[in-house]
């Protein structure tokens, strides 16, 4: 090597450093911009569902899973969660509040969002983290829509609720 040059390869690392270096300067740390936990977006009519997820490690069959939800409804009226299928499923139920009451349906305002809770029970098939289920959301007013929901890990959850 001659003298005063720079290996290809270092200069490259020094680039690429250079480069990481300079978009960590915005202010913001790298914690802050990533999510917290994997989980599906969608939307159907003016109701988004954000953060769907199977909240559970690997389970066998004729087992329980819990999926947990965000639901926020944009539209000027109240909407309402009517149903709940999964094919996984022998039985999926509705958890109306942290005691995980079964409810027929789920009541949304319009305006703010909150969380919620689905039981999928009686498993046709094992899950495994890092796969997904398909599971169909039906509103009365904003239509029906099936989301590909990842498999998370075990997560806390109101007693009574974890599958």
């Amino acid at each position: 090597m001659r003298p005063g040059r720079v290996p290809a390869a270092a200069a490259v690392a020094l680039a690429a450093t250079a480069v990481l270096a300079a978009g960590c300067g915005n202010g913001q740390s790298a914690a802050t911009t990533q999510p917290t936990s994997i989980g599906a977006n969608a939307q159907v009519g003016q109701v988004l569902l954000r953060g769907v997820k199977v909240t559970t490690g690997v389970t066998d069959t004729n087992r329980d899973a819990t999926v947990r939800l965000t639901l926020v409804n944009q539209a000027g009226q109240p909407d309402a969660l009517t149903a709940v299928a999964s094919d996984v499923a022998g039985k999926v139920e509705m958890l109306a509040d942290a005691s995980c009451n079964q409810t027929a349906r789920i009541e949304l305002p319009a305006g703010p969002s909150a969380q919620y809770t689905i039981r999928l029970s009686d498993l046709r098939i094992g899950l495994v983290r890092g796969g997904n289920v398909p599971i169909t959301f039906t509103f009365a007013n904003a239509g029906t829509i099936t989301v590909p929901t990842p498999i998370g890990s075990k997560a806390t959850l109101p007693a009574g609720c974890a599958g």
